[in-house]
């Protein structure tokens, strides 16, 4: 996939992950395959959080956010390709410090329920670059 030179713009801990929401082997014939997958990953997203959270639509510099609670925010950059895009779980600005103690736990938890749901995931392993990454506790074969 070659991402790794998106990262949200946040003054607090966040954790990234890349998500590939098309398979590139697969010849996409149309803007409604691509449509389609975008509502579908939204709607898998929106089912693997917990209820806390809510949908917002709120542009913030290259990243949309997408959900959030009142410690969290889901975002996902917009200056990505189609098929790909960075998602990370962001610690809100006026959050206690204590959501910064819980994020790798939360996010290990939604990234393991992406991953179980067939969508690949990748990690930056460098400036420009990113490497498969497999949630901790999950059978990759």
């Amino acid at each position: 996939m070659g991402r790794g030179n998106w990262f949200p713009k946040a003054d607090r801990a966040y954790d990234l992950v890349y998500v590939e929401i098309l398979d590139l082997d697969h010849d996409v014939r149309d803007q409604l395959e691509i449509d389609w997958a975008y509502h579908d990953f939204q709607r898998l997203l929106a089912s693997c959080l917990p209820e806390s959270f809510y949908p917002v639509k709120r542009y913030r510099n290259d990243s949309v956010v997408l959900y959030e609670n009142d410690l969290f925010t889901i975002e996902m950059d917009t200056q990505g390709d189609w098929w790909h895009h960075g998602l990370a779980i962001v610690v809100k600005d006026d959050a206690p410090q204590s959501a910064e103690e819980q994020l790798e736990s939360f996010a290990a938890e939604l990234w393991r329920k992406l991953y179980n749901n067939g969508y690949e995931l990748r990690r930056r392993n460098g400036a420009w670059l990113s490497t498969r990454y497999v949630p901790e506790g999950v059978d990759a074969s």
